[in-house]
């Protein structure tokens, strides 16, 4: 491979001498080593120069690291760098595929620190480093557990509010079955399993909620759910509605909304490899009996079994002993309902009291979401999309985006409208961004001449308008808040190679959502 010859650049220090009179630092050296008489330091430094020049006078260690030699200022044999030059020896430093390759502070310090020096320059550094757009997006990213808590509101009684989800990636029974619908009452913890097929779609899940759920425990006020296409679909939307049942759906990949259906996912996960992985083709006759163990089983959480909590007593376990009474019968209608209310109140504190153990322990190590309106943020790949080819030479965060709107732990954001993936994003999959407005000199192209000129320079497409057939474009040394508008004329001027990286990088995106 041939660099081009752009990328192989030059520090000549022996060209930086009308730099080192603008500095204020520099400048202060060059007067008291009595090399100039005028410097040309900005106004507003003045102060700064004075500062250096009282420094110089009161310390004789310090003036005698400087020298001046071969028209170049030294400073303990290391090249003296004024403010001008050194956005440009840390581009090179940092930037350049020849020098560095974007590599963390330590390594560009060590690099630069043995041939070169400033005041502050380690400080100025790190923040180069801080504010690189490409160490931003590129470099791995691990989601914080950031956002504090918020568990959802106690129910207030049997099958008031539901949660579901779906078991998935199981083999097909001879029944035909390859899914399990798992609805929770979120009170009394009871489950219902559901076997199904994959290719369920959302006026068949209402169907199953009829049939299984509405029938026997009446019609819920809420339901959580993840952002499955069945619930997201304007009939499910339109049916729950008018029914006058609210929908509760999760922030993009973000299961925890939905924690109580997924802990009960685990516990079924673990029933069905226990006892189905023998009769692998017949699990769905087993689902029934699963459901019965399930339900009749001690909960932590509440404190007694879902059928205790639900119905006051535990059904009939299957008679092995014939001489134990049984259980489902030995109440009178009047003690029943004591029963009843006595595990409501009971089952109530308990949950309570689960949910504040619950919250403070999870608090402990979570921070509250001090995300502002209007800051723009990075977007971690994984909450967006999770296949693709070639993810390795991927960018792993995508943006900037805005924030258009905060809620407790989530974000909204003002993505492009080729991404069709739900806008309200958990606050752990996104990551400040760091402008450093000095790192982007230049401004968007303005006419389409010069948009043409330039087009080499588009570094992402992020959006495209199927009507007006215009691509939304990202420059290279342009500030990545702002964004270029391109014609599909003007997109087609560029190279055949360069095209096919950023539309590849695009329709990963968009295919993926």
């Amino acid at each position: 491979m041939v660099f081009p010859i752009n990328s192989i650049e030059r520090i000549s220090p022996v060209d930086w001498r009308e730099d080192w009179i603008q500095d204020a630092w520099s400048a202060a050296v060059l007067v008291y080593l009595g090399l100039v008489q005028d410097v040309k330091i900005n106004p507003t430094d003045k102060w700064l120069f004075d500062k250096y020049v009282k420094k110089l006078k009161l310390s004789k260690k310090s003036m005698a690291r400087y020298k001046f030699d071969d028209q170049i200022l030294y400073y303990d044999d290391r090249v003296c760098v004024p403010r001008s030059r050194r956005t440009e020896l840390l581009n090179i430093y940092h930037d350049n595929i020849l020098h560095c390759g974007h590599f963390g502070e330590v390594t560009t310090i060590n690099k630069i620190c043995p041939n070169y020096y400033w005041p502050s320059m380690t400080v100025d550094i790190r923040t180069y480093i801080k504010g690189c757009l490409q160490c931003q997006i590129m470099k791995k990213f691990r989601p914080k557990k950031d956002g504090q808590l918020e568990p959802l509101d106690i129910p207030q009684g049997r099958w008031l509010e539901l949660s579901i989800d779906f078991v998935t990636g199981l083999p097909t029974t001879q029944s035909q079955n390859d899914m399990i619908m798992v609805v929770v009452d979120r009170f009394s913890k009871r489950a219902h399993f559901i076997a199904t097929q994959i290719s369920l779609g959302s006026v068949g899940t209402l169907d199953l909620f009829y049939r299984f759920i509405f029938a026997y425990h009446g019609f819920p006020r809420t339901i959580v759910s993840d952002r499955d296409i069945r619930f997201t679909s304007s009939f499910y939307k339109e049916v729950t509605e008018r029914l006058g049942i609210k929908l509760l759906l999760s922030s993009s990949n973000h299961p925890q909304t939905d924690g109580q259906t997924e802990s009960v996912n685990k516990t079924l996960g673990r029933l069905l490899r226990s006892y189905c992985s023998q009769d692998q083709d017949n699990w769905d006759h087993f689902l029934p009996h699963l459901e019965f163990v399930y339900n009749s089983t001690f909960q932590r959480s509440i404190q007694a079994s879902p059928f205790e909590v639900d119905l006051g007593y535990v059904p009939n376990e299957p008679l092995l002993d014939i001489g134990n009474e049984l259980s489902a019968r030995n109440l009178s209608a009047v003690d029943l309902s004591k029963t009843i209310k006595v595990i409501s109140l009971r089952t109530t504190d308990f949950l309570k009291q689960s949910q504040e153990d619950m919250e403070s322990h999870a608090n402990e190590t979570r921070t509250a979401n001090d995300y502002k309106l209007g800051e723009y943020v990075l977007l971690h790949r994984d909450a967006y999309f999770t296949g693709g080819k070639y993810l390795k030479i991927q960018p792993i965060l995508l943006g900037p985006f805005k924030i258009v709107k905060i809620g407790k732990n989530t974000v909204e954001l003002d993505l492009p409208s080729s991404f069709k993936k739900h806008r309200v994003i958990n606050i752990k999959w996104i990551k400040k961004f760091v402008l450093d407005k000095d790192r982007y000199p230049k401004s968007l192209p303005r006419t389409s001449i010069e948009r043409i000129q330039r087009a080499q320079e588009i570094i992402a497409v992020i959006g495209y308008d199927v009507e007006s057939h215009e691509y939304y474009c990202k420059m290279k040394d342009v500030d990545p808040t702002l964004t270029c508008t391109y014609s599909l004329e003007e997109f087609n001027k560029l190279t055949s190679s360069k095209k096919s990286s950023l539309l590849n990088n695009f329709n990963t995106l968009v295919n993926t959502n």
